[in-house]
């Protein structure tokens, strides 16, 4: 009789390593879905980053545009510059970059015969990040 007992503890914590070793579905369908759930929070992560990036590219761009059209007439005569030097200029390029942008320039005549440059520049109509950049300054005419 000891003998049948002895075999069936044997045989009891055989059973109980059995049951216990490896992964079973349950848990290996947690784990998966543990790893689904970091990878789409890492992936909209990065998509975040790359439209940060891109964001970023289309910004610095749009002032160096504004700014170039501001030195333009910073080297004019401020005295010349009027309403006729106003200017609507489409498909402006920006070297690496497949967006193309608009520049808006609007000149007024202040009362004190200064003149206010208003440069607007934006993404064109068919850019997937619209984007408005304006840039104003005052050109003095010194007597």
């Amino acid at each position: 009789m000891n003998n049948i007992e002895f075999n069936s503890k044997i045989n009891g914590v055989a059973n109980t390593e059995i049951n216990n070793a490896g992964f079973g579905l349950v848990e290996m369908l947690i784990g998966i879905l543990l790893a689904a759930i970091m990878g789409a929070a890492v992936a909209s992560n990065l998509t975040n980053a790359m439209r940060t990036g891109i964001r970023f590219d289309l910004n610095y761009a749009a002032n160096s545009i504004a700014n170039s059209k501001l030195e333009l007439l910073a080297a004019t005569n401020a005295s010349s510059l009027d309403a006729s030097d106003n200017t609507n200029e489409a498909d402006l390029s920006y070297p690496n970059l497949n967006t193309t942008f608009d520049r808006d320039t609007v000149i007024v005549v202040n009362p004190d015969l200064s003149r206010t440059a208003t440069v607007t520049v934006s993404t064109s109509q068919n850019a997937t990040i619209p984007l408005t950049v304006t840039q104003q300054t005052t050109f003095s005419i010194w007597q």
